[in-house]
């Protein structure tokens, strides 16, 4: 998947990745880099992939919620920036949560609902 620029915030540059993920949950990421996926009864990491891997496999087509969700997690996912020191960094990590029987996906600030169950 090849990702454009955007400019946001006065003038910090982004690739549509990071855009997508900051809209999406309410982040402020300014380089991605990978995703872990850890289930949280075994303590299991159960995926590992790119930040664009698993945007596009899984938050492509996700719906935003515009409600608060009080569920039970069966994951916790932790979303990681890439530690590169020619870019700008504003966050470095945010962890979500995710529970399968209803394919909700939050951060500390927004929720959204998976078209596919995360696959652990």
């Amino acid at each position: 998947m090849l990702n454009g620029c955007v400019i946001v915030d006065g003038g910090s540059l982004k690739s549509e990745l990071e855009h997508n993920y900051n809209t999406m949950f309410g982040t402020d990421f300014d380089y991605l880099g990978s995703v872990e996926v850890v289930d949280i009864l075994s303590e299991r990491t159960v995926i590992q992939m790119s930040a664009e891997e698993f945007y596009s496999k899984y938050l492509q087509h996700a719906k935003i919620l515009e409600e608060s969700m009080n569920l039970h997690f069966d994951y916790v996912i932790r979303v990681l920036a890439n530690d590169d020191p020619m870019f700008r960094k504003r966050q470095l990590e945010e962890t979500f949560t995710f529970n399968k029987e209803s394919k909700v996906l939050c951060s500390k600030k927004k929720c959204v609902k998976l078209l596919n169950d995360i696959e652990g």
